[in-house]
């Protein structure tokens, strides 16, 4: 089952690293063997894309931490609704060298937009809340501009919820320690001190999905309004205490007894982030701290309350309506994914030196989260999907297998010179021959990848990502594509 929707869509957009982010890998979960002891995840992970005719090379978990420069990492799986194994290696900060537990928090990133949604949707339950709505109805300290749609088309928190309300802002990028950090309503405004433009709406409401974590942020103002109530407070009453995720809060900065004990971020260099976690001010969209296993204790109880028990942390009712997904891959803050008979749940979560990333099946109960504290993050995440997969008979999560295509040094050679990214950003990037093949560099972002020729004019890397280069007159190379949507011109 593919999981395209779990990963960057499903993330704040960071500046320099998240294009190079990678897709989520191929998983279905339908197998339910003994849960193995939690050590053996820590050993056997091969690289995302294996080679077709070359031996397996098996390395540990440190090892691929290590490559990645990702400092650490901690894991949870569930069957059939439990959690049947928890791992954590690495540390929390490699300033300190503290240690990584199964109780170190991390900034969950996207993660909290589901998250969200269902403290919404308890809400609902609980009080007077129409999803269908005009917002501007709802919203009390702010308004919505007026957009071309306005009284045909509706922006309501369903929509803004599905991510497709026509909203815009991606995501955002949090504040570095030290920086003046807005309001929430500079923040919508896209008033200084914020570094996130305005939210507006302008394309037709209802028709397309466009992730925005902008229009999260609506629904958040809008909850807020309606209820008087913070969403740090409103989180412990209607999600965190109820299921006991002791671990977790909406918490920017976050404060003791969880800051004792929190994960700090690193970069894609595996260097700590210059004055520790951003803060951001967008709590819905981006702004919760958690742990995997209070991750699959929410999503086992949103699972079981789908199957139809009314003992969750919302009804049946709402949970139907929480994975049902008319205009695009999201329901009510949920991606979901459903392929060769399994349907399952989840989100993907991007801050600065996190990644994260969490899915769920709805009939089996089985599920997997992953976080970890370095930008190099989801490329790990991959590969230890792939080993759980092994471990515990998940037939169908199969990585992909690619042929080396034979290319001598002289045709290697065409494809080497600088490069000039323009979409979605501009930087540059170079590209070199190595034993193999051609290494990529772009800033801090990425040092000596790795590509692999496969056909002509097309290349992979172990981590899964492709790029293939475009041809102009007299056959020379002018430029490539960097996944399908990172664009680069040749200029030396």
């Amino acid at each position: 089952m593919k999981k395209s929707g779990l990963v960057l869509v499903g993330v704040a957009l960071l500046a320099a690293a998240a294009w190079w982010l990678g897709q989520q890998p191929d998983q279905t979960l339908i197998s339910k063997p003994a849960a193995p002891e939690a050590a053996t995840i820590a050993t056997g992970l091969r690289p995302v894309v294996h080679i077709a005719n070359r031996p397996p090379v098996s390395m540990t978990l440190q090892e691929r931490m290590d490559a990645h420069k990702v400092p650490g990492v901690s894991i949870a799986v569930m069957q059939n609704g439990k959690i049947v194994m928890t791992h954590a290696a690495g540390v929390r900060d490699r300033s300190t060298g503290a240690a990584i537990n199964t109780e170190t928090v991390f900034q969950a990133a996207s993660i909290s937009k589901p998250a969200f949604a269902t403290i919404l949707m308890r809400y609902r339950e609980q009080n007077e809340l129409d999803l269908d709505a005009d917002i501007n109805s709802l919203l009390t300290s702010w308004q919505l501009p007026e957009h071309p749609w306005q009284g045909t088309q509706d922006v309501t928190l369903r929509r803004l919820l599905s991510h497709t309300a026509g909203t815009t802002v991606h995501g955002f990028a949090g504040y570095a320690a030290g920086t003046d950090v807005p309001t929430f309503v500079q923040l919508l405004n896209g008033a200084a001190p914020a570094n996130s433009p305005a939210v507006v709406v302008d394309i037709e409401p209802g028709k397309q999905f466009r992730y925005s974590g902008g229009g999260t942020s609506i629904a958040q103002q809008a909850l807020e309004d309606i209820s008087g109530i913070p969403l740090a407070t409103l989180a412990d009453t209607h999600l965190f205490g109820p299921l006991d995720m002791t671990r977790s809060a909406y918490a920017q900065p976050l404060s003791k007894p969880l800051s004792d004990n929190a994960a700090a971020p690193h970069n894609a260099k595996g260097q700590p982030v210059n004055g520790g976690a951003h803060t951001y001010a967008a709590l819905a969209a981006a702004g919760m701290w958690t742990t995997p296993s209070d991750i699959l204790k929410w999503a086992a109880s949103i699972q079981q309350a789908y199957a139809g028990d009314t003992g969750q942390i919302v009804s049946p009712e709402s949970a139907q309506d929480m994975l049902t997904n008319p205009v695009g891959p999201v329901g009510i803050g949920f991606f979901i994914d459903e392929e060769n008979g399994a349907t399952s749940f989840g989100h993907g979560g991007s801050n600065e030196g996190f990644r994260a990333n969490f899915y769920t099946y709805m009939d089996s109960g089985d599920g997997i989260a992953v976080m970890t504290n370095g930008a190099n993050g989801s490329i790990l995440i991959r590969e230890i999907i792939h080993r759980a997969a092994e471990l515990y008979g998940w037939d169908d999560v199969q990585p992909p297998v690619k042929h080396v295509a034979d290319m001598d040094a002289d045709t290697l050679a065409q494809f080497a010179g600088r490069y000039r990214v323009t979409e979605p950003m501009d930087m540059e990037a170079t590209i070199t021959v190595g034993a193999e093949g051609l290494l990529l560099n772009a800033g801090d972002v990425m040092v000596d990848e790795l590509f692999l020729p496969e056909e002509t004019n097309k290349f992979f890397a172990l981590n899964g990502s492709g790029m293939v280069f475009i041809r102009g007159d007299n056959d020379a190379v002018t430029g490539f594509e960097y996944r399908g949507f990172v664009k680069a011109v040749k200029i030396d």
